[in-house]
């Protein structure tokens, strides 16, 4: 009986060290899916820090643009402005230059008038020489001077 006992104890000590076998590699399986996850998550967080830099760096240039882009509006907006005033002073030069061919449509005919009241012999070469001095007044002044 003593064997049997005994044979007994150290079956019972083999299927104990047996699943403590079966224990121990389902426990070191564990650990290396452990370790092979967490490499994963360390290349997954050295993506993300990666990709944050990425971006980062990519608002920080639409930001520069963006300014660029704003002083380039200004810039064009101030060249529009001149524009607008060139324009304005273009048509405050034009309206001048009809109000001046204006009067000196009227002055030439008064002149034209006033030569033909004289009957002399040669007024049409006088009328001829007026009319080029008053010519020749316009080119030097822009106008004839008004007295």
């Amino acid at each position: 009986m003593a064997t049997k006992q005994v044979t007994n104890v150290v079956k019972n000590i083999q299927a104990l060290t047996s699943q403590a076998i079966q224990s121990i590699k389902v426990v070191e399986t564990q650990a290396d899916d452990g370790v092979v996850l967490a490499e994963k998550a360390h290349e997954a967080l050295q993506t993300i820090v990666q990709s944050s830099a990425g971006v980062q760096t990519m608002v920080h240039t639409m930001s520069s643009s963006t300014v660029e882009q704003a002083q380039s509006a200004e810039q064009v907006a101030t060249g529009i402005e001149s524009i607008a005033q060139a324009s304005q002073q273009n048509a405050s030069a034009a309206h001048a230059l009809t109000d001046t061919g204006a009067s000196l449509r009227t002055t030439t005919s008064k002149l034209r008038a006033l030569l033909g009241k004289f009957h002399l012999n040669g007024a049409e070469h006088i009328q001829h020489t007026s009319s080029v001095a008053i010519k020749s007044v316009i080119r030097k002044h822009g106008s004839v001077p008004r007295h």
